[in-house]
């Protein structure tokens, strides 16, 4: 964020047509939210000063949380003496509570806005050819293995996860030229869900990309859902 800016990575939101994805902010720096939120209470013991930031954090809307990321940002790209990280202690406060709070303010968007991403990286024609070699370094280490290079003229795909959140990202065109493109997000998760799920999306995908029956099923789900 430092070498590209900011705002420079922001525009990005609106050239691409990316309407419902919320502004990017230093998320790392989040983390340290609680932190500077106690620090108000300096005579309290850490678990009551801890309770306060809690009380405060879940009635900040996602601006001044962001707004806050931002300052703690400026904060620790000046600390160069590390003083300010080894101040703010993570290990001696954080807590699961402090884990989802912050999960819950993650940067959101929708599967749609991902989808016409996967869209303009799988047709080969949006982006210059210059940006587009840089994507694939990113999104197509799975074209390394010679099994999928057999079938496939191209694939990409980009996974994340916290303790509640799982999403995966994935496009690919076989050697027919049929092209696919899938975005899933799953929040507020259970840790057995989040295990169950991880370890499912990869044969999911196979199977959604190489069987045209289970493709008509899964669409047919979707249309019942959506009704």
């Amino acid at each position: 964020m430092e070498r590209l800016g900011l705002d420079n990575i922001n525009r990005n939101l609106s050239e691409l047509g990316l309407s419902l994805h919320e502004p990017l902010y230093p998320f790392v720096s989040s983390l340290l939210i609680p932190y500077e939120l106690m620090r108000k209470y300096p005579d309290m013991p850490i678990k009551e000063a801890a309770k306060k930031a809690k009380d405060e954090l879940s009635k900040m809307t996602r601006e001044e949380f962001r707004q806050h990321a931002f300052a703690i940002h400026m904060k620790l790209r000046n600390d160069q003496d590390g003083r300010y990280k080894q101040a703010s202690n993570l290990r001696a406060w954080y807590d699961s509570d402090f884990d989802q709070m912050n999960s819950n303010y993650f940067i959101a968007s929708t599967t749609k806005d991902y989808v016409s991403i996967l869209q303009k990286m799988n047709s080969r024609t949006f982006f210059e050819s210059s940006v587009q070699k840089h994507l694939n370094v990113v999104m197509e280490g799975i074209m390394q293995n010679p099994a999928n290079q057999s079938w496939l003229e191209h694939a990409g795909r980009k996974g994340g996860s916290t303790a509640y959140v799982l999403t995966e990202a994935m496009y690919a065109t076989d050697k027919q030229g049929n092209q696919t493109e899938l975005a899933m997000f799953f929040h507020r998760l259970s840790p057995t869900e989040l295990t169950k799920l991880s370890s499912a999306i990869n044969a999911f995908e196979l199977k959604l990309l190489r069987d045209s029956e289970f493709r008509r099923k899964i669409q047919n789900e979707l249309d019942h859902t959506s009704d």
